[in-house]
């Protein structure tokens, strides 16, 4: 990547005509201006502990080349750390599908570097072959009854996808928060209208059997519960006469306790 917008900076100038043989009808000084003015863009795009190799060049093709040298070694070393790291290449979870294809097109172009390259349909299919388990559906409705995969193809696919997935969740989170604003919206205008519900509950007072002073008065919470037997070591109480406007009971003439 630093190569190729190195190479975009010294196009802009007119200067990228530095890294090739000098052409037959050029005077030798203005090659050297052009090749000074090269070899300075070059510098500046470097870090302070890369120039110390050549800060005195000024060739800018030499100086390229020295370069590639030293950090686009083609060994075989290099070569079976990239080839691995490509078929080896997952998808990260977490991250963008743009992250993605930007790690991938990385590898790319660090084994082209090198002078590997690979052809379109197997780029496809290793891209397809990185994807989590997720895409499956994804990966068989793009390849259904297609005799070939073209890369643009697949990487256009996956970014349109990741799209569609991001504007679905972004309307289903407006619609989250339209609805929890309007109930929000009418819990307030209950308040504001005063239009609450009020719950009310009925006290009904129990007395106990100490208020009750005349003896003829049943209170309503007491109940007299007969019981029969031969047990007379108690004492026996006579039993209250029930009220006029009600029929005698059958154990009237019996005697009761008061329990």
């Amino acid at each position: 990547m630093w190569q190729c917008e190195v190479r975009d900076v010294l196009s802009q100038q007119e200067l990228e005509i530095a890294l090739e043989d000098k052409p037959s009808d050029m005077k030798d000084e203005e090659w050297k201006k052009i090749n000074r003015q090269a070899c300075s863009t070059i510098r500046l795009c470097l870090a302070k502990d890369q120039k110390y190799s050549v800060m005195r060049e000024t060739s800018a093709k030499e100086l390229w080349q020295k370069l590639e040298e030293k950090y686009m070694t083609k060994s075989l070393e290099n070569l079976i750390y990239l080839k691995k790291k490509l078929f080896r290449f997952e998808y990260r979870q977490g991250i963008s599908m743009t992250e993605h294809l930007d790690d991938f097109n990385k590898i790319i172009a660090d084994l082209m570097n090198i002078d590997v390259k690979i052809d379109d349909e197997d780029k496809a299919l290793l891209l397809l072959n990185s994807l989590p388990d997720s895409y499956d559906h994804f990966t068989h409705t793009l390849i259904n009854r297609k005799t070939e995969v073209k890369y643009d193809v697949v990487s256009a696919a996956l970014m349109n996808n990741e799209y569609w997935k991001k504007d679905k969740q972004a309307h289903k989170d407006s619609s989250s928060d339209a609805l929890t604003n309007k109930q929000n919206g009418s819990q307030d205008e209950s308040k504001a209208s005063g239009k609450l519900k009020q719950v009310e509950f009925d006290v009904i007072p129990v007395k106990l059997d100490d208020d009750y002073t005349n003896e003829e008065e049943t209170p309503v919470d007491v109940i007299s519960v007969e019981l029969e037997g031969d047990d007379t070591s108690e004492e026996e109480t006579p039993a209250q006469e029930p009220p006029q406007e009600q029929t005698d009971s059958i154990a009237a003439s019996r005697p009761k306790r008061n329990i």
